[in-house]
Parts: structure tokens; sequence; C-alpha cells
């Protein structure tokens, strides 16, 4: 997405190339953090007391397959 921002702004300036990158990074931060926010809080409602002792496996499991995902079935 940033070379088809980047595009025109290279053709005007360096200046707005950098502000196009410095834009979409921000709000790219502000997505992700808002959606941790989100699951997070939308979690805390879930009573989960049996799931807290396989978090980190189950927080693996999903690494995993979205890594394999971007290998293999080029996701």
């Amino acid at each position: 997405m940033i070379p088809l921002l980047t595009s025109q702004a290279v053709q005007q300036s360096a200046s707005g190339v950098l502000f196009i990158a410095g834009v979409f990074t921000l709000f790219t931060l502000i997505t992700m953090v808002g959606m941790v926010l989100l699951g997070y809080y939308g979690l805390s409602f879930l009573q989960n007391g049996k799931m807290e002792r396989y978090m980190h496996a189950i927080g693996g499991a999903s690494i995993t397959i979205c890594g394999a995902g971007m290998v293999f079935w080029e996701w």
C-alpha cells in the first residue's frame, strides 16, 4: 500500500514521501492498538479461568498458523 501512496509524492518532493509514510505509520499503530484494546476488554467479559492455563499454547498456535498461511498458502 505504501508504494501506491508514495508514487505521486515522489514526483513532488522527498518531504511528501516522509509525510505520507508518517501518516500511514501513525494510523497503522492507532488501528493496531485499538484492536488490541478491543480484544483485551472484549475477552475480559468472558469467564476464561480454565482457558488461562493454555493461553501461551493458544498464542503460539495462532502465530504458527498465521506463519504457515503466509509461507505455504500465500495469505
